[in-house]
């Protein structure tokens, strides 16, 4: 008997929000309440669609570390 066990599936895992499209984790911070409204209201889709919807905004961004000098927070 050679059936092998356990190992990768198909089918396993977590499906893709839109196929051919890798994701990232995001962590916030927020407080107790926030979290909960933040699951009422939808939760990741909920926040998903509003990051969709919203316009861009005008000036070019060119990193998370060019944001936080520019608003005079420490590295």
């Amino acid at each position: 008997m050679s059936a092998q066990r356990g190992g990768p599936g198909r089918g396993q895992g977590r499906k893709p929000i839109k196929e051919g499209q890798d994701t990232v984790t995001v962590s916030l911070r927020m407080t107790e309440s926030q979290r909960d409204k933040l699951a009422l209201l939808g939760g990741a889709e909920w926040v998903r669609q509003r990051i969709d919807k919203a316009k861009a905004p005008k000036y070019e961004f060119s990193g998370w570390r060019h944001y936080r000098q520019s608003a005079g927070m420490k590295s």
